[in-house]
């Protein structure tokens, strides 16, 4: 009878429950699945943060190559949204096996991307008009974060590694340094990246002015 009275047949247990939870203070299983949906709702937006919206490619050397095959096998970015630029037809021509998308001008490939590679010789990278926002990683050798940030915009956002020779093959070791505007979304977004062919190793150290290669149209 007692509980009759306080609860009428067919009424609803939700307003107890919830009075229950607040007079805990929070506590108990109620306040933990309230914390664990915020927490897992939290984790979903920063995943959506994390993804990898457009991938801009410049210069189709074999170091390009070696990512592009990378961040796709690792399933980072579907190929659609992949944009590779490079004057040479015989370059631009080897990723069609990937089936990535290909452009002649710079201008045209960075167009919307959240990240740029940049794996040309230093003289060709001020000829693309970036986003300031993206993400610049660059595996050009001889250039410093200074050097990028003078072509490139003074508050850019850069990525400078030294990808070693077994890189190539996805089996290498990569060392990289970043400029202070890097956010910490880009860098999560660059260990995804460089980890998708190889190991990748973080230094706070300037990295010395030669990568992997003087050459970097082999890249």
């Amino acid at each position: 009878m007692l509980l009759s009275t306080l609860r009428p047949a067919g009424a609803s247990l939700a307003p107890v429950l919830r009075a229950a939870a607040l007079s805990t203070g929070g506590k108990g299983p109620f306040a933990r699945s309230r914390k664990s949906q915020q927490e897992s709702g939290a984790a979903a937006a920063q995943q959506a943060e994390l993804e990898l919206r457009r991938l801009a490619v410049i210069g189709g050397g074999n170091m390009a190559e070696a990512i592009i095959t990378g961040v796709l096998s690792e399933g980072l970015i579907p190929s659609a949204k992949v944009v590779v630029s490079d004057p040479n037809p015989a370059m631009r021509g080897k990723y069609a096996k990937l089936d990535v998308e290909t452009h002649t001008r710079n201008s045209s490939a960075v167009k919307d991307a959240d990240v740029i590679l940049v794996a040309v010789k230093p003289q060709v990278v001020d000829d693309a008009s970036m986003d300031p926002d993206a993400l610049v990683i660059s595996v050009v050798a001889g250039q410093s974060i200074k050097q990028l940030q003078k072509l490139l915009g003074q508050n850019s956002h850069i990525i400078r590694t030294m990808p070693n020779t077994p890189a190539m093959i996805g089996e290498g070791t990569t060392v990289w340094a970043q400029s202070a505007e890097v956010t910490s979304v880009q860098h999560e977004l660059t260990k995804q990246i460089l980890g998708s062919f190889g190991v990748e190793v973080q230094t706070a150290a300037r990295l010395p002015d030669e990568g992997v290669s003087s050459d970097c149209g082999g890249y």
